[in-house]
C-alpha cells in the first residue's frame, strides 16, 4: 500500500468518525429535550387538582379548567400543543377519561388538538340545567343570614355570570318574565310547554305572541281530550228485560194418539191433569217465587277519567265528570285538605 492510498483510507476514517460524533449529540440532545419535556410537565401536574366531576352540584368541567386556564396556556407556553392534551387527560380521574375516550371513538385523543379537547370535555361535563333555569334564578337570589357581604356579593357575581346578559335579547327577557310570572298551580303544564318551546327557540325570533298562541293551543288540546274521554265512557246499549222464574208451557205433541178419536193431541183429561197439578205446585212455592227485572249492558268503556283538583293550595285526584251531586274522598284525603267540613 503506497502512502497516498494509505493518506485517502486516514481522510475517509477521519470524516466517519465525525460523522459518528454529530449522530450522537444529534441523540443526546434529543434524549435531553425529551427528559425536560417530561419533568416540565410533572412539575405542572403538581400543581394540578384532579377533575372529579359531580354534575348534579354543578362541579363541571367548565368551572375546573377556568381555574387552571393560565397554568396551560401561560405556564406551559413552551408545551406542544399534543404535551398540554397530555396534560389535560392525565389530570382526569379514571372514570371520567373513560368516559371521554369511548365519546371520540373511534378516533385516539392524539388526533384532536388542545382547543377541540377542551370543547369535547365541557360538552360532556357540562351544565345540565337550561339557561332560563339560570336566569330564573337570578331573580330568586337572596341574602342568607350565615353569609357575610363579600360572600353575598360573590354569589351575586356568579349568578350574573350564568345569567348570561351579553346573549339575552330584548324579546327574550320579555318572555322570560311572561314565564315566571305563570306563579299558580294550574299554570304548571303550561309552563312546562312554554320552557320547552323557549329552550327549543333561544333566539331572537321568539316572542310574547307566540308565548299567547302556545297558551291558547294548549288549552284548546286540554278542551278536546276532555271531551273525547268524556264521550268515550257513555253506554251504547242497554236492555230491559224481565225474567220468571215460572216454566211457561211448551205443548208438545204425544207420543201416542187420543184414545177416543186416534188423533195426535193431548187427552183433555191429561192436559186438565197437567195444568192442574202445575197450578198446585205454583201455589204451593208461590211464597218462594219472585219476579225480577235485569239490566244487560251490552258495551261501556271500562277506562275512567280521573283529573288533579286543587282544595286548600293542595292536590286531590278525583274521578271526572261522575254525574254525582256529592263526592266521596277517603279520611286521609280529608285530612290533606285541612279536615274541611261544609254544612247545607
Amino acid at each position: 500500500m503506497d502512502a497516498d492510498t494509505l493518506a485517502i483510507l486516514l481522510q475517509q476514517q477521519n470524516k466517519i468518525l465525525e460523522l459518528a460524533k454529530k449522530i450522537d449529540n444529534v441523540v443526546s440532545g434529543a434524549s435531553s429535550t425529551t427528559d425536560n419535556t417530561e419533568s416540565f410537565i410533572e412539575s405542572l401536574a403538581k400543581n394540578l387538582m384532579e377533575f372529579v366531576p359531580d354534575l348534579d352540584n354543578n362541579v363541571t368541567f367548565d368551572s375546573w379548567f377556568r381555574r387552571y386556564e393560565d397554568l396551560f396556556l401561560i405556564d406551559g407556553d413552551k408545551l406542544d400543543d399534543a404535551a398540554r392534551v397530555q396534560l389535560l387527560l392525565r389530570n382526569l380521574i379514571t372514570p371520567a377519561h373513560e368516559k371521554y375516550i369511548n365519546f371520540i371513538l373511534p378516533k385516539h385523543p392524539r388526533e384532536y388538538t388542545f382547543n377541540q379537547t377542551v370543547a369535547t370535555l365541557k360538552k360532556i361535563f357540562g351544565q345540565r340545567i337550561l339557561i332560563f333555569n339560570a336566569r330564573y334564578k337570578c331573580f330568586q337570589i337572596s341574602k342568607s343570614e350565615t353569609d357575610d357581604f363579600l360572600t353575598y356579593a360573590g354569589i351575586i357575581n356568579k349568578q350574573y355570570e350564568d345569567f348570561q346578559l351579553n346573549k339575552l335579547f330584548e324579546n327574550q327577557f320579555k318572555c322570560l318574565m311572561f314565564v315566571i310570572g305563570l306563579k299558580s298551580a294550574q299554570y304548571s303544564n303550561i309552563t312546562t310547554r312554554l320552557l320547552s318551546k323557549i329552550d327549543k327557540d333561544d333566539k331572537d325570533d321568539i316572542s310574547l305572541k307566540q308565548l299567547v298562541d302556545e297558551c291558547h293551543k294548549i288549552l284548546s288540546l286540554e278542551a278536546d281530550t276532555a271531551l273525547v274521554e268524556q264521550n268515550s265512557s257513555q253506554v251504547h246499549a242497554v236492555i230491559n228485560k224481565i225474567k220468571n222464574s215460572n216454566l211457561e208451557d211448551n205443548p208438545k205433541k204425544p207420543r201416542t194418539p187420543c184414545w177416543q178419536c186416534g188423533a195426535l193431541k193431548m187427552d183433555t183429561v191429561l192436559v186438565f191433569k197437567k195444568r192442574f197439578s202445575q197450578s198446585s205446585t205454583n201455589n204451593f212455592r208461590n211464597k218462594n217465587t219472585f219476579q225480577t227485572k235485569s239490566i244487560f249492558i251490552n258495551h261501556v268503556s271500562s277506562s275512567r277519567k280521573f283529573i288533579d283538583v286543587y282544595i286548600n293550595d293542595s292536590k286531590v285526584i278525583l274521578q271526572f265528570d261522575s254525574a254525582s251531586d256529592v263526592t266521596i274522598i277517603d279520611d286521609e284525603t280529608w285530612k290533606m285538605i285541612g279536615k274541611c267540613i261544609q254544612f247545607w
